[in-house]
């Protein structure tokens, strides 16, 4: 039978539902009611439902927000709003959302089972797809005690129980960016659990390639739990490169999956503990990027601390066309996220939220329109560069709709794009940024030192420096290949220059960074 939990904060709507159909006609089961958002959101953790009935407006979390937590983490559960409201924007919501169906209080008997069947359809195509293994949920079996002993003394796991053990997480990214979730909203969804079905075949083989018969592996929602012997007599890095394996079996997607590693477990009684840690890792992603495995040595625990102080100088960076500082703040403030704990990944969200609707509050002001959901798009997401680069994209417009006021001020804001785009191009100079933007040399300088108080060269510097830098941060590229990157023939001429800017020479930055 199909399993259904009821949430609405209205007693009388609950029972109405409970009784009006005979619901194991439907091959329906009621498992659960619930009365507000937080506790539908236990329930449908624990209990697993195909089904959920959600009324919009509940206590603690609104449905819109429940859903919108359950479409990542479970995305196969079917969900039926209820509301007393005719409200588009919730509309528009619950289509994003891919909804079963909206139904407006009071609703007729008809309606509600022609829904559930609209459900149990869309579960029915997805039940016929095969299991990726025999023993599916072996794995999951381990992660409780009670059933991981009664394991052990059925000799039935394909494990050497005495240890030691690892344990997997393996997660696919979700949808594929915000660029084409705000651009897309009626779009059929991203189905993460027909995908992960779709690899777990080739995942199993991989597996069997690596850990022979001695591993067991859950297919759970949009991922995979895998536990297995650690393999013996190999060093950790060795071990780790053995993995990629597992990464080239979802081949060409790779690039959208994140496999969380444990540490070592010594006891079967371990493995919970080990299973934490990989899902840890693999949350990490977010912040590290996908295509990756991702011990758990490796991952920071660094609090994330807001700063408060970013607000202000961003902001007035945006409203005084100043583009290049602006992008500055917000890389400078990402690549310190990005250093964080994945365990304040939320914290981490909501602080992104906040800028998005800074700018979009300020487009708005100037437009007269407001983009939608701009909230819900980032929350949602699964990777952090894509929340970055959908807000250095707002920034963009509304550094284009300041500019439509002032004709200088957009010959300022396209030289600096201009720099931006070509600063690798090792001819880049001021009669190339003013052929581009179709005034002089002689004016470009001029007016771009009035409005931003600097020289262009001192901009094209200051670019270069940036770019150098994350560079040096984030790849492992050699100093000349860098500088020559960086439009520099002469690498002794480029450390020079970093030196002065930064004060450290190039290679006692990356170290001390390390």
């Amino acid at each position: 039978m199909y399993k259904m939990i009821i949430a609405d904060d209205e007693p009388s709507t609950r029972q109405g539902i409970r009784t009006a159909v005979n619901w194991s006609l439907l091959d329906i089961e009621i498992v659960a009611e619930a009365a507000n958002g937080t506790e539908t959101l236990d329930l449908v953790r624990t209990l697993d439902p195909d089904i959920l009935i959600c009324d919009i407006r509940m206590p603690k979390m609104d449905g819109m927000t429940l859903a919108g937590i359950l479409r990542h983490e479970k995305p196969s559960l079917q969900i039926l709003f209820l509301s007393g409201y005719s409200d588009k924007e919730y509309l528009k919501t619950a289509i994003r959302l891919s909804a079963v169906d909206y139904l407006y209080k009071p609703f007729e008997i008809d309606e509600l089972v022609a829904a559930i069947k609209k459900a149990k359809a869309s579960l029915g195509n997805r039940a016929s797809l095969p299991r990726p293994v025999p023993d599916n949920d072996l794995a999951l079996q381990l992660l409780d005690s009670r059933s991981a002993q009664a394991l052990v003394q059925s000799g039935h796991l394909p494990l050497d129980t005495r240890g030691p053990f690892v344990s997997l997480v393996i997660r696919i990214k979700s949808g594929d960016g915000l660029l084409q979730q705000s651009s897309a909203q009626h779009q059929e969804p991203f189905d993460l659990s027909l995908m992960a079905h779709h690899y777990a075949d080739s995942l199993h083989k991989a597996a069997a390639l690596t850990w022979g018969s001695a591993f067991v592996l859950s297919l759970v929602g949009n991922g995979f739990v895998l536990h297995a012997n650690r393999l013996p007599g190999r060093r950790s890095q060795d071990n780790l490169s053995r993995l990629q394996g597992l990464l080239r079996a979802f081949d060409p997607i790779y690039d959208r999956v994140a496999i969380g590693v444990s540490n070592q477990a010594d006891h079967i009684a371990d493995i919970k503990r080990a299973f934490t840690e990989a899902r840890k890792a693999a949350q990490a992603a977010f912040l590290t990027g996908y295509g990756q495995i991702i011990p758990f040595s490796a991952v920071s625990s660094q609090p994330f601390v807001p700063r408060l102080e970013f607000a202000e100088p961003f902001g007035l960076a945006l409203e005084q066309g100043r583009a290049a500082e602006a992008t500055g703040l917000l890389k400078d403030y990402l690549r310190y996220m990005k250093s964080c704990t994945p365990d304040h990944i939320p914290q981490i969200k909501d602080a992104l939220a906040q800028i998005a609707m800074s700018i979009n509050s300020r487009l708005s002001r100037r437009t007269g329109t407001q983009t939608s959901f701009v909230t819900d798009m980032v929350l949602a997401s699964a990777d952090i560069n894509d929340i970055g680069q959908y807000i250095l994209d707002m920034a963009v417009r509304y550094q284009e709709e300041a500019s439509r006021l002032s004709s200088t001020g957009r010959v300022v804001f396209d030289a600096e794009r201009f720099i931006l785009d070509h600063i690798e191009d090792k001819d880049l100079s001021i009669r190339k940024i003013a052929e581009h933007v179709f005034v002089t040399p002689t004016y470009l300088s001029y007016i771009y030192k009035k409005r931003t108080g600097n020289t262009i060269n001192h901009f094209i510097l200051d670019t270069r420096m940036k770019r150098a830098r994350d560079l040096i941060l984030e790849t492992n590229l050699q100093l000349g290949e860098i500088s020559s990157r960086l439009g520099y023939t002469n690498q002794n001429y480029f450390t020079k220059t970093f030196t002065r800017y930064f004060g450290v020479n190039p290679s006692t930055y990356r170290n001390q960074a390390l």
